[in-house]
């Protein structure tokens, strides 16, 4: 295959930077005429840990096996003006991780890879670092590659920071800025005659494909008797969910805890101070639903978070119950076809080995849809297999929409 000059322009099909600019705000996957066969991608490499990165290299590891993203990774590339964002490093990890030969002799690269060094995509993080005090951690030794020098970091807070900073990326591409929306304490508006107004919406942001993946909307609704109800609408991209609670034993257990009903006292209404039940349900379920067992917990004695070594069975199919629903996605279930919206399967699992939350090892477990076959990943080793289901080290779940 005849090389290509310029490298890093990679698409799924002949987009110009306006076609990928549109693509990355409104992808319709169906619509794309494959120049970069979707087969092209079935390949699943190793990451080299460059100094306690193993939280980088499993969240790595489970973004680039989600489906819906393969075709943002090659837009970003096609409309990126440098090579220092992360959103275009991590591009092109995805390529580097999944492609076969013709996608890296399509990439530029004509040696045979195993095993892939992340130097450039450690380089675009460095922030990640210094906003955890760990100043001048990431640098480049005598060979040429990245080194690490930083204690391991949660992956939970990787996580969460990498989908912002990939989100903030897209957004810059696209000319947008986000706008949060600030709420001040969370009650509804009242207009005349006591009737209440939309519900207030907190933290929500300009749409980006990630947000589109990842993003769910929970409805928050305080009741006061002789009250109107308050309502809040608030976005999350993963849930949090306590597993200390002895009555927890499943991952469905643990989202009952967290939609419980909750007694709440000395809520300023009217002239007086009240108590009111506060109740959670979703109005909206994500594409792909990320769910943390909350595993370590703060320890005052010891000054550290611990973990807790709990055994918490997790299904590889999730149905959410009805009763986790709101009014309003009850009703847009209830027409045709849309049953499957919240049924879910496992796409990636997380684990943590070891005590506490800076020391231990992470791996991890993605599923290849196209292959039907589940990758561990573990630093620069990959296996293919079966998955082996541990209770008592699962961390973080991705659960995928079957529709």
């Amino acid at each position: 295959m005849d090389q290509v000059e310029e490298p890093l322009l990679i698409a799924f099909g002949s987009f110009t930077i306006e076609e990928a600019k549109e693509f990355l705000c409104h992808p319709k996957e169906n619509d794309i005429e494959l120049s970069w066969p979707i087969k092209w991608f079935n390949t699943r490499r190793g990451l080299f840990n460059l100094g306690n990165t193993c939280f980088i290299n499993v969240v790595v590891q489970t973004l680039v096996s989600i489906p819906e993203l393969l075709s943002v990774w090659s837009a970003a590339l096609d409309c990126n003006d440098g090579h220092s964002s992360v959103l275009v490093q991590l591009s092109r990890l995805f390529v580097l991780l999944c492609g076969d030969e013709n996608a890296l002799n399509k990439l530029g690269i004509v040696q045979d890879i195993t095993s892939v060094y992340p130097d450039n995509f450690l380089a675009s993080i460095k922030s990640f670092y210094e906003i955890h005090g760990c100043k001048s951690a990431v640098n480049r030794s005598m060979d040429g590659h990245t080194t690490v020098h930083a204690p391991q970091q949660d992956v939970h807070e990787f996580l969460e920071w990498l989908l912002d900073a990939v989100h903030e990326d897209q957004l810059k591409f696209l000319s947008f800025e986000a706008q949060p929306v600030d709420i001040d304490d969370g009650w509804a508006p009242v207009g005349k005659r006591r009737k209440e107004a939309a519900p207030q919406r907190v933290g929500e942001f300009e749409a980006s494909r990630f947000t589109d993946v990842f993003q769910g909307m929970v409805r928050s609704s305080i009741k006061i008797n002789g009250y109107k109800d308050s309502v809040t609408l608030q976005p999350f991209m993963c849930l949090q969910l306590d597993i200390v609670n002895p009555n927890v034993r499943n991952v469905l257990d643990a989202m009952d805890l967290y939609m419980s009903p909750e007694t709440l006292y000395g809520l300023k209404r009217g002239q007086g101070s009240h108590a009111g039940q506060k109740y959670l349900h979703f109005e909206k379920l994500p594409p792909v639903l990320i769910l943390q067992l909350k595993r370590f917990v703060f320890n005052q004695r010891s000054n550290n978070a611990h973990k807790v070594n709990k055994a918490v069975t997790y299904p590889a199919h999730l149905k959410i119950p009805e009763t986790f629903l709101s009014a309003n996605l009850k009703t847009e279930l209830l027409l045709p076809g849309e049953d499957d919206y919240r049924n879910y399967s496992l796409q990636s699992v997380i684990l943590h080995r070891g005590h506490t939350a800076n020391v231990g090892h992470y791996t991890s477990w993605s599923y290849n849809q196209q292959t039907e076959t589940w990758y561990g990943f573990d630093d620069k080793d990959v296996q293919k297999g079966a998955m082996t289901f541990d209770n008592q080290d699962a961390y973080l779940l991705l659960y995928q929409r079957k529709n």
